[in-house]
């Protein structure tokens, strides 16, 4: 049989013994009172589940790969920007999108990607460092002051990130030093 504590520091905790029913024994839950004003307010008739191992499913590890990968999406996004601005009749810059998200994707959904990673990420520097020098390119015709404040923010965010990157997989370092 579980109870519900009513008063104390621990008020609104379930507990209970294993097999007596309630699937409520491993975490707290406090019903959240229901307030009906004459304003016609919706009622909130949500619980509030306190349990410190609970967190939000949608945020993850920022691994090396998901970090280039991203810069690389971004600075195509850039890219794309900056060349809507050139003459019209000039050709686009080769990103090589499709080629980059499917060796990103061919990796990522390895279970254990092994020695198949170094190549990954390397792959991956080259697609960064191919945009990052079309985006140099591109500057010289139209200026990088036609990015957008957050782009400005996230191009000099990514050079330094494709900078460390860059470091630790030519030296085969793990960690870049702080300072």
């Amino acid at each position: 049989m579980s109870t519900i504590r009513t008063s104390g520091p621990f008020s609104g905790i379930v507990t209970g013994t294993p097999g007596s029913g309630s699937s409520r024994n491993t975490r707290s839950e406090r019903h959240v009172p229901e307030h009906n004003d004459d304003k016609k307010k919706p009622r909130n008739r949500g619980k509030l589940i306190i349990d410190a191992t609970v967190l939000p499913a949608d945020i993850t590890f920022p691994t090396d790969l998901k970090l280039l990968n991203n810069s690389r999406e971004h600075l195509e996004g850039m890219i794309d920007t900056l060349h809507e601005l050139r003459l019209p009749g000039s050709s686009k810059p080769r990103t090589y999108r499709e080629n980059a998200r499917r060796d990103y994707l061919n990796v990522q959904k390895m279970t254990s990607p092994g020695q198949k990673l170094r190549k990954a990420l390397r792959k991956q520097l080259g697609y960064v460092r191919r945009d990052l020098n079309h985006i140099e390119a591109l500057s010289r015709e139209a200026s990088l002051e036609n990015l957008s404040r957050d782009q400005y923010r996230k191009l000099l965010v990514i050079s330094e990130v494709y900078r460390q990157q860059k470091e630790m997989c030519d030296e085969r370092k793990r960690k870049i030093p702080t300072g």
